[in-house]
């Protein structure tokens, strides 16, 4: 009979990164902590937060991962735009998740914004009254 290679799975099921997601949002809502993917990883008893994303790669995991992924975001989203003070920090760990602050404009089919107004400008001289 064949050894298993490598460590076992932190977490076996689905059912079970549910209901341990469910458990450390639970304890941040009643300790009035933040959401976090790194207590998030640590709540799944996960070595790094890379994990969930390998996690999420696996097709039994994908659909509860990214439920569990997006209510971090989620409350990241609220803190930035909610929180008085410098949001700066959940900016930059929102554009680490993918999120841009780019303004992007595109005409049809993605091309460049065709303008096709004209400016001109018209020069008089003013009449002087006696």
């Amino acid at each position: 009979m064949a050894r298993p290679i490598g460590r076992p799975r932190a977490v076996e099921t689905p059912e079970q990164a549910w209901e341990l997601g469910e458990a450390y949002f639970q304890k941040c809502d009643e300790a009035k902590e933040p959401y976090l993917i790194t207590g998030l990883a640590l709540a799944l008893g996960f070595n790094s937060r890379s994990q969930i994303y390998e996690y999420e790669a696996r097709p039994e995991f994908t659909s509860v991962i990214k439920s569990l992924r997006t209510r971090v975001e989620h409350s990241y989203e609220l803190g930035v735009i909610t929180e008085k003070g410098n949001p700066a920090g959940r900016i930059f760990i929102m554009k680490n998740m993918g999120y841009s602050d780019r303004c992007e404009h595109t005409g049809p089919a993605g091309g460049p914004i065709q303008v096709d107004s004209k400016i001109e400008i018209v020069l008089t001289t003013a009449e002087r009254k006696p």
